[in-house]
């Protein structure tokens, strides 16, 4: 359950320079944290102050602040505010929290190639922020099919699984089921010619959805949200985001990979973004499958959730097998 507010000790290891800020709760996604807004005086938005799910351990907090750091000469990357130790973060009954600046703007729900094309650009230019780890396999595509392994032993594609579940959530979740079924052969065939392809890979967002890139006149003045960040190449930040963008048909997707490769180069075939795209949205369905019926995790609301899994499987019927 969401607390209150924020707790007082937290915020006293950044005094005073959240002396007089309003702080209230903004509504979470689905990934654990929970975040609140800081205003001034004035109603004006100065911070989020953000505690992270408890799998966020604190070197790997460090290093995607490490990351934000080095491309906080982008506007559109929130700074992280530091503690009066000079810590970018605090640890505090096994849970980390940050603060960083309140980015304004929101979200595109059908953007224009324009705004596509303008999201890629500045996606391109966080890439280029960040230097080259080393050359290998792509993990986004390691990543696909170990989930579709852990399909097949826990689940399998005969009968469709016992669901320890709520009312609401067993139609769906029957759904989510069948259709990764229909779509499981497809997608191993569509990942395997790239299972070996050794690709450049650096620091990316990994969780580059829709909702986390925001627009103000057009133009993207914030990126937000980076716990998922890792290593791994860069098509997998544009699968996700033309993904959620809807852009994978022609002539958005050629637009937006021209205005990406106008600020950035690319080391793999256009198309491997479009195989990332699709293969991801059956590795996504997958994913919750797991959550919901085998581990059985606590999980945020279940409308936040029957929403992105109607989103999903929404997805999937764009490319049905033929």
């Amino acid at each position: 359950m969401r607390s209150q507010g924020p707790p007082q000790e937290i915020l006293t290891s950044y005094f005073p320079a959240l002396t007089g800020l309003i702080w209230s709760p903004v509504e979470g996604g689905l990934s654990g944290a929970e975040v609140w807004r800081g205003d001034d005086s004035t109603g004006t938005p100065v911070f989020a102050l953000k505690r992270l799910p408890a799998e966020v351990e604190p070197a790997r907090l460090n290093a995607i602040h490490k990351w934000m750091t080095q491309a906080a000469h982008l506007a559109f990357v929130p700074s992280i505010l530091r503690t009066t130790s000079g810590d970018t973060s605090v640890y505090s009954r096994g849970r980390g929290w940050e603060i960083t600046r309140w980015m304004p703007g929101k979200p595109v729900t059908d953007p224009a190639i324009a705004d596509v094309e303008t999201a890629c650009t500045a996606v391109a230019q966080l890439h280029g922020a960040w230097p080259i780890v080393h050359k290998s396999t792509c993990p986004g595509v390691i990543n696909r099919l170990r989930a579709i392994q852990d399909f097949r032993l826990q689940f399998g594609t005969n009968q469709s699984p016992q669901i320890p579940l709520s009312m609401t959530l067993i139609p769906l979740v029957r759904r989510a089921w069948s259709a990764v079924v229909a779509n499981l052969e497809q997608t191993d065939n569509l990942l395997r010619p790239w299972e070996n392809l050794s690709v450049k890979l650096r620091p990316c967002v990994r969780d580059l959805r829709a909702e986390h890139v925001l627009f103000s006149a057009h133009q993207v003045v914030g990126i937000i949200d980076y716990g998922a960040m890792a290593v791994d190449h860069p098509a997998v930040d544009l699968a996700r985001l033309l993904g959620d963008f809807g852009c994978l048909d022609e002539p958005r997707y050629s637009a937006a990979i021209r205005a990406y490769q106008r600020e950035s180069s690319f080391d793999a075939p256009i198309e491997f973004i479009r195989t990332l795209a699709h293969s991801g949205t059956v590795c996504s369905v997958i994913g919750w499958l797991l959550r919901l019926v085998t581990q059985q995790q606590t999980l945020p609301a279940e409308d936040m959730i029957l929403k992105r899994m109607t989103v999903l499987l929404g997805r999937l019927n764009q490319f049905a097998p033929e």
